[in-house]
């Protein structure tokens, strides 16, 4: 979990005040800082998902042939926000 790597990331940060050891600490900043993004890409794919399985309409080009092995890219609708969490 992504929580893990916020508190291995306060553990090292401490162990380098302790120690007085900056690389360390700086690592541990590092894996904090990496364990909130996780966190928020998370929050993200969760809210997509939910909304998703609400069954609310989407456009033709919410998600392009994930089966006929294209690539998938998100609408132009919610790479700009129009998915209720950002602005109007």
């Amino acid at each position: 979990m992504t929580a893990s790597d916020q508190i291995k990331g306060k553990f090292k940060q401490a162990a380098g005040d302790l120690t007085g050891d900056n690389d360390l600490k700086r690592e541990g900043k590092v894996d904090e800082a990496s364990g909130t993004i996780k966190d928020k890409v998370a929050d993200v794919a969760d809210a997509v998902k939910d909304r998703l399985h609400k069954g609310e309409p989407s456009r033709p080009s919410a998600v392009v042939g994930i089966s006929s092995g294209g690539p998938a890219r998100l609408s132009s609708e919610v790479a700009h926000g129009a998915c209720g969490t950002h602005g109007p």
